[in-house]
């Protein structure tokens, strides 16, 4: 996910009016701007029927979704619906071309069709084989307590040619004893 969706998962979780239009998130991830070591956010999250455990109770975020359907969300001045759906697929964000000695932050999300999906899964970048002497991650700028160190990467250029670089986002959380699902997505980068 993008910082700017980052963001904007923030913003809505705590009443931001910004998201009006047409949230979907992922089911197997979080949704809330609370965290459980800040606390909780002022938002009161209920759904459909196995969207949460005990979807009808509105509980404080964060609340991992379970299931698809609708999720009503109750903050102090407005009162929203999104959609929860179960994610087909990963997107990178990033250019498909780069010039030697040039840098770009790659970014990735969960998708279902056309739909990019809020919900921040856990992410794991590779880089190919063929990526050696040709392209190399960047150091790792982020920290652990925004949703863990390498949410984006920055990919430098070295030399022309080839770098195949794949993004692994993970749904499912042991915390919930609910089974962890992949989605796999790689982007060809030539180098020029």
């Amino acid at each position: 996910m993008t910082k700017f969706a980052a963001l904007a998962v923030l913003l809505v979780g705590c009443g931001s009016s910004h998201a009006s239009r047409g949230e979907v998130h992922a089911v197997g991830t979080y949704i809330g701007g609370g965290s459980y070591l800040f606390g909780s956010d002022d938002c009161q999250y209920s759904g459909a029927p196995g969207v949460f455990v005990n979807s009808a109770v509105p509980e404080n975020g964060p609340r991992f979704i379970r299931g698809s359907g609708r999720i009503t969300i109750a903050c102090p001045k407005v009162t929203r619906e999104v959609v929860a759906v179960v994610p087909t697929g990963a997107k990178i964000w990033g250019e498909k071309t780069m010039k030697v000695g040039e840098k770009q932050l790659l970014t990735a999300s969960l998708v279902a069709g056309d739909d990019d999906l809020f919900g921040e899964a856990r992410i794991e970048w590779n880089l190919g084989t063929d990526c050696t002497n040709v392209a190399s991650f960047g150091p790792v700028m982020g920290a652990q307590d925004t949703g863990g160190q390498d949410r984006s990467r920055d990919v430098i250029a070295a030399a022309k040619g080839a770098c195949h670089v794949t993004v692994t986002l993970s749904t499912g959380s042991e915390l919930e004893n609910v089974a962890s699902k992949g989605y796999q997505q790689t982007l060809l980068i030539t180098v020029k």
